[in-house]
């Protein structure tokens, strides 16, 4: 009987392993693939008062000279950070390994932190993201994908005349670039003109952001003369009439007097997952209606925080 039960027992127990395997594979694909469980997490924290004077406990180990000790202590004292002195980016990625040590790499936390900005003389409560490597090293996450200011030129942007004489022209006045486009010449003239960005890479985010400043003067029909265009498929080179743009509103001066305004953020969350975003400025005058100039200045594109 005993023996028997020696040849019972492992078909029993084969018939309930293959019966498991049979359940996991219908209930959970790629159970048996062998692939790992992930920990990518993505949080919020601030820094407390507690945590300033951990933060002076925790790095003091770490300091190698005089100077970096001595600010290093004054972080107890202060409750801040100093962004010439003891800035956030040195401190906070020591202090999210000690207390987020079982994430994968990509995990995130968004830190609000005390910060004295030395150039403002003030106190801030600076919201900024890290991110974990490969290493399970957190560093400061750069949101800013794209910027160009045209503080000395017109950067990787490519200007296209469709119709009319003038072009966008890159100017600087009292050491301030910008680009600017008049249609005016010994009179109102005929003009299509494009400023159309390099292109953009959204692939690997999960939204994003437009924003620049502007400002014009003359202009009298402003959501025709002077608009903003989103598209996807542009190859550098066609004429950009051909092809389908998506127009995008933006907050625009109230005044003719070349106030600049910032164009507030113009959502392109719909393009992510793309990596040939282009985002142009069309400028249109005509010699019946106006000829207005219009002046733009600091681009970006960010991710948003919170993503």
């Amino acid at each position: 009987m005993k023996k028997a039960m020696k040849i019972i027992f492992p078909a029993a127990v084969l018939a309930l392993m293959f019966s498991a395997c049979n359940f996991n594979e219908q209930n959970f694909p790629g159970y048996d693939a062998g692939v790992a469980p992930t920990n990518q997490f993505a949080y919020t924290d601030s820094i407390t008062d507690a945590d300033m004077v951990a933060f002076s406990k925790l790095a003091l180990a770490y300091d190698t000279t005089h100077a970096d000790s001595a600010a290093t202590k004054l972080l107890a004292t202060n409750k801040y950070f100093i962004d010439d002195q003891s800035p956030a980016s040195r401190y906070i990625p020591l202090w999210l390994a000690n207390k987020y040590k079982y994430g994968d790499v990509k995990s995130n936390v968004v830190v609000t932190s005390p910060q004295y900005i030395t150039s403002e003389g003030e106190l801030q409560y600076v919201k900024e993201k890290y991110i974990q490597d490969s290493s399970r090293v957190f560093h400061i996450y750069n949101n800013e994908i794209f910027a160009e200011s045209f503080v000395t030129s017109i950067g990787n942007f490519t200007a296209v005349s469709v119709t009319g004489a003038q072009v966008w022209t890159w100017v600087a006045y009292k050491g301030v670039g910008y680009m600017k486009f008049s249609g005016y010449s010994l009179g109102n003239q005929d003009n299509e003109d494009w400023l159309i960005s390099p292109p953009i890479d959204l692939s690997k985010r999960l939204g994003a952001y437009l924003r620049f400043d502007n400002t014009h003067k003359y202009g009298t029909v402003f959501s025709k003369e002077m608009t903003l265009w989103v598209t996807d498929n542009w190859d550098g080179s066609a004429n950009p009439d051909t092809l389908n743009w998506v127009k995008k509103d933006f907050t625009r001066s109230l005044t003719n007097d070349y106030t600049y305004v910032n164009s507030g953020p113009i959502d392109l969350t719909e393009y992510a997952g793309k990596s040939n975003i282009r985002f142009a400025f069309r400028y249109l005058s005509n010699t019946i209606e106006s000829c207005p100039t219009w002046e733009i200045k600091n681009t970006q594109i960010i991710e948003a925080l919170e993503e």
